[in-house]
C-alpha cells in the first residue's frame, strides 16, 4: 500500500458527488457510490508513536500552529513565532532557525501553505484577527517562503455558498485548516462541486463559543464558496455531550490512502488545544469520529501537558509523520510523532519455471538446439526488483546469466528462448545435464529460492532422460508476510 498526503487527483475523482446526492442539508446526503470507496491493508491508523526526545522544535519562544511541506528531500514548516516564521529540516528531527516572514501583516496566524506546482510559487492562507468575516481569512504568495507578496482578505460567495454566515454555528471563522490543490480543477468556481475546482479549503468555522469544520472551494484561491447544501454546517461536528471534543473540533490535517479519508483534528471539551482526534471518511464529506482521542493533555507528558494540537501531517517513505504542538516543561514548542503505513515486505517472490521444450537434445551432433522456457516471476509486497535465469551445465563450460526482468508482463509471465548445444561425452554414460534456474529478488531485497529445469543430452536414444517437474514455488503468492 502506497500512502500520500490528500491528492486532488484523488479527490476529483469525487467531484460529482454532490451532483449525484440529494440536498437535504445533512452531510449523509453525500455519501458516495460504492464503486468509489476502495480497500487498503490493515492499518491501525490511531497507532502513533511519539518521538522519545520531544519536542523537535523550540527556539525559545513561543512557537505553535505548524504548517509542513515535504519535497522529497527536505521539510519546509511555516509556524507562528514572533509573527510568522519559516524554518527547514532534512530530518523532520533536527530544523533550522525560523526566519522571519515578510510582507504578511502583523496579526497574520493560523497560517496554512502549499506548493503550487503550476506557477513554482507558494501560497499562503492565514487569520487575519478579525473573527466574525470572511475577510478574517487572508492569502498571499511567495517565491521562495520567506518574503510574501499580496498579502490581502479573500471573499466569498453570496448566500447560499457562503463560507461565513454571521449566524451560529458559521457566525465566523478562525482561518485555514488545511488547503488542496488541483492543477486541472475549474477556471471558474462551482461551489456545488467542491472537487472539481482548483482549491479546496477545510476551514474553522466558530460560534464564538464552539468550533468546527467546514468546507469550501475556489478556482483562485481568494474568492470562496461552499456547496449550498453545507452552508451553516460543518462536516467535521461537535462530539456528544460528555465527550472529549464536544465544544472543539477543530485545525486538522488530512492524508489519503486506498482506504480512504483520515483527518487528524484538534479538540476538546473546554478548549481547542485540549487533544488530537482522528475521524474517517470515504468521500472527504461525511466523517466518522474515533470515541477517544490519539494525544490528550491528560496523558502526562511533560511537554503537552497542558496544550496537544494543530497536527500537520507528511508522508515520508510510507511513514506518517505527524508534526503538531504542545505546550508544557518547555513551554510553547513543536514535536514530532509517526505512524507505519506500510507492512513490512518479508516475503520473496514467487517463481515458476515451466519445463523446457525440448527437454532432451538428441542426436548429440554438436549443433545448437533451440530451447523454449517460460514462467512467472510475482510479488503482491513491494514488488519485483530484477529476474534472471542462470544456465549451467556439468562440464563446466557453460556460466551464463540472461536476465529477464524486461520480458515479464503485467501478470508476471514471460517467455524466451536460448540456444544449447547438442553434445556430449563420449563415454558419458548418464548423459550431458544442463540446468536452467529461474531466479528473483523484490525491491525489499527479499531472494527467491531459486526454481530449477533440466536439459539433457541423453547417452543413447534408448536411454533418453526424462527431467523431473521440480519445484515451481506455487504454494502462495508472493510478498508481504
Amino acid at each position: 500500500m502506497r500512502v500520500a498526503l490528500c491528492s486532488f487527483a484523488t479527490l476529483c475523482l469525487l467531484a460529482g458527488l454532490l451532483a449525484l446526492a440529494g440536498c437535504g442539508g445533512s452531510s449523509d446526503d453525500f455519501a458516495p457510490p460504492a464503486s468509489v470507496v476502495t480497500t487498503a491493508e490493515t492499518v491501525d491508523y490511531l497507532a502513533w508513536s511519539e518521538y522519545a526526545a520531544n519536542p523537535v522544535v523550540d527556539p525559545g519562544v513561543e512557537i505553535y500552529y505548524p504548517s509542513v511541506i515535504y519535497d522529497g528531500s527536505t521539510y519546509s514548516m511555516w509556524a507562528s513565532c514572533n509573527g510568522v516564521s519559516m524554518f527547514t529540516s532534512s530530518d523532520g528531527i533536527s530544523w533550522s532557525a525560523g526566519a522571519t516572514c515578510t510582507g504578511l501583516p502583523p496579526a497574520a496566524h493560523h497560517v496554512q501553505v502549499i506548493a503550487n506546482p503550476d506557477t513554482g510559487n507558494y501560497e499562503m492562507w492565514y487569520w487575519t484577527g478579525t473573527i466574525y468575516s470572511i475577510a478574517g481569512l487572508g492569502h498571499a504568495v511567495s517565491s521562495d517562503g520567506v518574503n510574501w507578496t499580496g498579502a490581502g482578505a479573500c471573499a466569498q460567495l453570496p448566500a447560499p455558498n457562503r463560507l461565513v454566515t454571521g449566524v451560529n454555528p458559521t457566525r465566523g471563522t478562525y482561518g485555514p485548516c488545511q488547503v488542496f490543490y488541483n492543477s486541472g480543477g475549474l477556471a471558474t468556481l462551482d461551489p456545488e462541486n467542491p472537487f472539481a475546482n482548483k482549491y479546496v479549503m477545510y476551514y474553522d468555522q466558530t460560534s464564538g463559543g464552539t468550533e468546527t469544520i467546514g468546507l469550501a472551494a475556489s478556482a483562485d484561491g481568494i474568492t470562496w464558496g461552499v456547496p449550498s447544501a453545507l452552508e451553516g454546517q460543518p462536516v467535521l461536528g461537535l462530539g456528544p455531550a460528555g465527550s472529549w471534543d464536544s465544544k472543539y473540533a477543530t485545525y486538522c490535517s488530512i492524508m489519503e490512502d486506498a482506504a480512504g479519508y483520515h483527518m487528524y483534528y484538534s479538540g476538546g471539551a473546554f478548549r481547542a488545544h485540549e487533544g488530537i482526534g482522528y475521524a474517517y471518511s470515504a468521500d472527504g464529506i461525511s466523517w466518522a469520529k474515533a470515541a477517544d482521542p490519539i494525544f490528550h493533555i491528560s496523558d502526562g507528558v511533560a511537554w503537552r501537558v497542558n496544550r496537544c494540537y494543530t497536527p500537520s501531517i507528511v508522508v515520508v517513505d510510507g511513514e506518517a509523520q505527524m508534526i503538531f504542538t504542545g505546550d508544557g516543561s518547555e513551554g510553547r514548542c513543536v514535536g514530532l510523532a509517526t505512524l507505519a503505513l506500510e507492512e513490512p515486505d518479508t516475503a520473496p517472490p514467487a517463481v515458476v519455471l515451466n519445463s523446457p521444450d525440448p527437454a532432451s537434445l538428441w542426436p548429440p551432433n554438436h549443433k545448437s538446439v533451440s530451447v523454449s522456457l517460460g514462467g512467472s516471476v510475482t510479488d503482491d509486497g513491494s514488488g519485483v526488483a530484477r529476474a534472471w535465469l542462470a544456465i549451467g551445465d556439468e562440464y563446466g563450460e557453460l556460466d551464463e546469466v540472461i536476465d529477464v526482468t524486461e520480458l515479464l508482463n503485467a501478470d508476471g509471465a514471460f517467455a524466451t528462448n536460448i540456444d544449447l548445444t547438442a553434445w556430449r561425452e563420449g563415454n558419458d554414460k548418464d548423459g550431458r545435464v544442463y540446468t536452467i534456474s529461474l531466479c528473483a529478488v523484490d525491491v525489499a531485497g527479499n531472494q527467491a529460492v531459486a526454481v530449477s529445469r533440466d536439459v539433457v543430452v541423453p547417452h543413447d536414444q534408448g536411454k533418453q532422460q526424462q527431467v523431473q517437474a521440480g519445484n515451481t514455488n506455487q504454494s502462495g503468492k508472493g510478498g508481504k508476510k
